[in-house]
């Protein structure tokens, strides 16, 4: 992850999320059910998953802890 110094930017401007944000390339829909989640986090060696509705807004994130604790 690339992380910025508040002290880098020029003065008046500070960092916003946006600066501090990498895009995600591991997302999943809505609609998945567990086992398919838990097929893909274990296949794919990653510790979580951006979940995304049908019309692409982020809903949440589900992770590998998340998805032990039944």
């Amino acid at each position: 992850m690339t992380t910025h110094s508040p002290q880098s930017a020029g003065r008046g401007h500070g960092l916003t999320v946006a600066d501090a944000m990498e895009p995600c390339d591991r997302q999943i829909a809505d609609d998945n059910t567990v086992d398919q989640v838990g097929d893909i986090l274990r296949g794919a060696d990653i510790e979580y998953l951006l979940v995304r509705d049908h019309d692409g807004r982020c809903e949440g994130v589900v992770t590998r802890t998340g998805l032990t604790r039944s």
